[in-house]
């Protein structure tokens, strides 16, 4: 039905402190001994006492038990009561001769809907409550009359530290008194059986609560509409790593995220016709006690909640300008999936607010000119009188033409009679001899340098020539704002490291704001290059990945290189690439090689340093590090010893949890088979 999608890993340095004292033993005093005759009295473990909620309609009273050691004796028991709202009327308590347990009556008649009142009872007469009782002689009660209406089976999705398969059906609950309060219960019945969305030890039900302006969470004053709050809930799921449950807890039980602006992914996504909230999307941090947990508050998606009866609409509506190519700016849409039809408009001018609004309501009544949008291709083809910045603004609608959304985007267009070419050069030179202070010369390093006038955005990126494809720049991030004034006003330049006898490519994406452009230079260093000698197919066992995703190990063939002059040290060819079993299309980056290189050149202390296996499922692009060379890189190699693989017989092989994976979210033990 469901599958996890991650076991979480922290590297936990733990510290233990041995503290020794001297301990002073003064003469022992005997206590007092209990009063002749003393009944002990007590209030025996029971499940009435505690926190309850009941329904209005149920009774307001309730009974306790209490026993006592000595039943010699018709007694009536004086109690002590702590009721600070006065609404509680407490019953005597009284023993028949002979009798060892009794009742208590307690009635709230007068106690309103929606409030939590308290009750305390004690017993402190010492001829009634002993002093050395292993029992307690007080009792706590807690009762709020709450009704919660049954709303119908919603809809639970769930794409975060679990992953459904499939969506859960569950009862959404509303509280009679507070309208903008639902449970959610997880816990139903099939086929005469329990049955449990997580684990038998789950909660019954998530309670939530939508949000309204001036309310306060936890000290944190809620200045936005629509904003979801949630208790926290135990899923009852042990992580077998760690032996502890996880829990779903809300960003403002943290300290580090106790602010609304972390409340933001805790939101009302739509509401209904009737005013009850279409559906709602929750950002849990899923925490283990103690240990951390999976930070998921700040994305969306992670659970969503549909109401009964509802169904969420997608009028969503974005617009993205292009660069002019022969006198039209492309602007791409993307749209929701219920927009049926969109119209624009085009201005030479910034709009304001009230212009804005006043814009899409006369493009929606047909006041002003507007193009319809091409449905298949969501591309609209701008031409405009001349040279200049614009302003476009879209307005979406549904099938039956009523206006659901709008968007706005301004865009350079260039005329095709007025060209705006890009000023930008580049160059890759052998190091002058300015570096060689530096000991850089032409077997070692390049020389690289761009110039350039006007220009609004640059990337600048050297590559292997061997691993160089044109889509790479796209990846890489733009210049800093110091460095792009030198590029207009001077010449940027400086060396870059290299291998001997290698070819290299620099590349350069550079923009005017009008155009853009590609710029490219292809040079090598001189002397003798590194050679890898390809040594046929190795039989690959993938225990990195697969083990935290909780998939079975996979054999496979593998590409095995191994480094001319320098036994020992070998690399895998893209082993997370198209070939890895488990990828589909869109899994690795396929601009590239990636190669896996592993230091065996010491058989029994194998390592690999820290380096990318170009897979990205959805959750930033993969890296490993054996957790020996992690060791030794902090310069701690008594911690390394356990974790070396071994070279033997032409088998390398790593231990269980020998080996750390990190994306954009955490660091992973993997390998967690060996």
């Amino acid at each position: 039905m469901k599958k996890i999608s991650k076991l979480l890993f922290s590297l936990v340095a733990l510290l233990s402190i041995a503290v020794a004292c001297e301990q002073k033993v003064d003469n022992y005093v005997i206590g007092e001994p209990d009063v002749d005759g003393c009944y002990g009295v007590f209030f025996p473990a029971q499940e009435t006492a505690g926190s309850h909620a009941i329904d209005p309609a149920d009774p307001t009273s309730t009974t306790f038990t209490v026993s006592r050691k000595n039943s010699s004796g018709a007694i009536t028991v004086p109690v002590d009561v702590v009721d600070e709202s006065g609404i509680f009327t407490v019953g005597t308590l009284s023993f028949a001769d002979g009798q060892s347990e009794t009742t208590l009556d307690v009635s709230f008649s007068s106690a309103e809907v929606g409030v939590k009142y308290s009750l305390e009872l004690y017993i402190s007469d010492p001829q009634y409550a002993s002093k050395y009782n292993d029992t307690d002689p007080w009792l706590k009660y807690d009762v709020t009359r709450e009704k919660w209406n049954d709303l119908g089976k919603g809809t639970w999705y769930e794409n975060g530290y679990f992953t459904f398969d499939a969506p859960e059906k569950v009862t959404i609950l509303q509280n009679d008194n507070n309208k903008n309060l639902f449970r959610a219960v997880l816990t139903s019945e099939v086929d005469g059986e329990p049955y449990y969305v997580y684990s038998e030890g789950q909660d019954n039900y998530f309670e939530f609560q939508v949000l309204k302006p001036g309310q306060t969470i936890r000290n944190t004053k809620i200045t936005q509409s629509d904003l979801v709050f949630f208790q926290t809930y135990e899923t009852g799921y042990v992580n077998t790593s760690y032996g502890l449950t996880i829990w779903f807890m809300h960003p403002s039980s943290f300290t580090s995220l106790n602010s609304e602006s972390n409340f933001l992914h805790n939101k009302v996504l739509q509401y209904q016709d009737n005013g009850l909230p279409a559906g709602v999307q929750i950002a849990p941090y899923y925490y283990m006690n103690g240990l951390g947990g999976y930070n998921y508050t700040q994305d969306d998606n992670v659970i969503t909640i549909i109401f009964p009866g509802a169904v969420l609409v997608d009028y969503s509506i974005e617009a993205t300008p292009g660069l002019t190519t022969d006198g039209v700016t492309p602007i791409a849409f993307n749209l929701g999936t219920d927009v049926a039809s969109v119209k624009y408009a085009v201005f030479d001018q910034e709009l304001n607010v009230v212009q804005l609004e006043r814009a899409v309501s006369q493009i929606a009544e047909g006041e002003i000119e507007a193009e319809e949008l091409d449905m298949n291709t969501k591309i609209a083809g701008i031409q405009c009188d001349q040279t200049g910045e614009y302003f476009l603004v879209a307005a979406a609608f549904a099938a039956d033409s009523t206006l659901q959304g709008s968007t706005t985007t301004s865009f350079t267009y260039v005329d095709s009679e007025d060209p705006r070419p890009v000023d930008v050069t580049i160059g890759l030179e052998t190091p002058s001899a300015r570096w060689e202070k530096d000991d850089y010369d032409s077997n070692n390093a390049l020389e690289y340098f761009v110039y350039g006038s006007d220009l609004k955005d640059v990337k600048v990126a050297i590559y292997k020539s061997s691993e160089y494809s044109p889509q790479l720049i796209d990846e890489e991030e733009s210049v800093s704002d110091d460095v792009l004034a030198i590029i207009n006003e001077d010449i940027y330049s400086g060396i870059y490291e290299a291998e001997a006898g290698t070819e290299y490519t620099m590349i350069v994406y550079a923009t005017n704001g009008y155009e853009s452009v590609y710029k490219s230079a292809t040079l090598a260093t001189t002397g003798e290059g590194i050679v890898w000698k390809s040594l046929g197919n190795a039989a690959y066992t993938d225990d990195l990945v697969s083990s935290l995703f909780g998939a079975d190990n996979v054999t496979y063939d593998v590409e095995i290189q191994e480094l001319d002059g320098e036994e020992g040290i070998y690399r895998l060819v893209n082993p997370y690439g198209e070939i890895y079993p488990y990828n589909a299309p869109g899994d690795y980056d396929d601009l590239r090689n990636y190669f896996f290189v592993i230091d065996a050149s010491k058989p029994d202390s194998v390592i690999f340093d820290q380096q990318s296996l170009g897979l990205d499922w959805s959750y930033g692009t993969m890296e490993v590090i054996s957790k020996a060379q992690y060791y030794l890189n902090k310069k701690k190699p008594e911690l390394a010893a356990p974790y070396y693989g071994k070279l033997k017989d032409g088998v390398i092989t790593f231990g269980p949890k020998s080996i750390i994976l990190f994306d954009d979210e955490s660091s992973y033990e993997v390998n967690s088979n060996g």
